[in-house]
């Protein structure tokens, strides 16, 4: 939760868009970001998760706080295989999933949050990082 207004959010996007010289999202309803809006969102994203792994890795694993990671799965994956594929990793890796269950037929062109990427999987048993 960021307590701000919405106006104080406004503000700090015009002048981050001021400084880029670039428009970052386009304010309709609902707001959808601009090419350049995706670009800083993806970078903003992958720094918080090198960030996030750098931590990780520097404090001894035991008493670092969980890996933070996001996996969208359908229905049928998630009750029949997918958990007890990733558990060992997720454990031995302190990996917490966020997870986001959809019909399997919802597409990635059909889904916003897959569409602008906000989805990071991790579908194999090394952990690797961001």
């Amino acid at each position: 939760m960021l307590c701000l207004t919405p106006s104080a959010v406004t503000l700090r996007l015009q002048a981050l868009e001021k400084e880029l010289g670039q428009l970052l999202i386009i304010r309709s309803k609902p707001c959808t970001l601009t090419t350049s809006g995706q670009q800083v969102f993806e970078y903003l994203k992958k720094s918080q998760r090198l960030e996030q792994f750098f931590l990780h890795n520097l404090m001894n694993k035991s008493q670092a706080e969980f890996f933070k990671v996001v996996i969208a799965s359908n229905a049928d994956s998630l009750a029949t295989w997918l958990l007890p594929t990733l558990k060992d990793v997720l454990i031995n890796n302190k990996i917490l999933l966020n997870l986001i269950v959809d019909d399997q037929a919802h597409t990635y062109v059909h889904d916003p949050a897959l569409k602008t990427h906000l989805v990071s999987s991790l579908l194999n048993s090394d952990f690797v990082g961001p």
